[in-house]
């Protein structure tokens, strides 16, 4: 039964992934990440100029990062608090933290993950 709650919990969590622009945010932190070590690289710009450009750059790379985090702590929110909640309540066997935890879990959650996005992606 906790392999079970454990799929359901995993087939939300690729849900939120989808929904959430968190490739999008990814790209964006990458390209902002590019563009720094193009202004390092730079030979013929002065390094004052340096300096105030790379604060920025510094600045949005915090904001991307801090956007990525907040995005990966909902995605665990979302996925280990009903996990905990629905164990402590209802005492599974497994528990569904087991599932998460154990290799036999890991790849039934996977190939149940890779199953929803397929079908998601072909008939939605």
């Amino acid at each position: 039964m906790g392999y079970v709650v454990a799929s359901l919990l995993a087939i939300i969590g690729v849900e939120y992934v989808l929904r959430i622009p968190l490739l999008s945010r990814t790209k964006s932190l990458i390209k902002v990440a590019d563009r720094s070590l193009a202004v390092i690289r730079l030979s013929k710009a002065s390094d004052h100029w340096k300096e105030i450009v790379l604060l920025r750059y510094a600045r949005d790379l915090l904001g991307h990062a801090l956007v990525l985090a907040l995005m990966l702590i909902g995605l665990f929110l979302l996925i280990f608090l009903p996990a905990i909640v629905i164990d402590s309540l209802l005492q599974l066997s497994p528990p569904i933290l087991d599932a998460f935890s154990s290799a036999n879990g890991l790849i039934t959650l996977t190939i149940v993950s890779a199953v929803y996005v397929i079908i998601r992606r072909r008939f939605f």
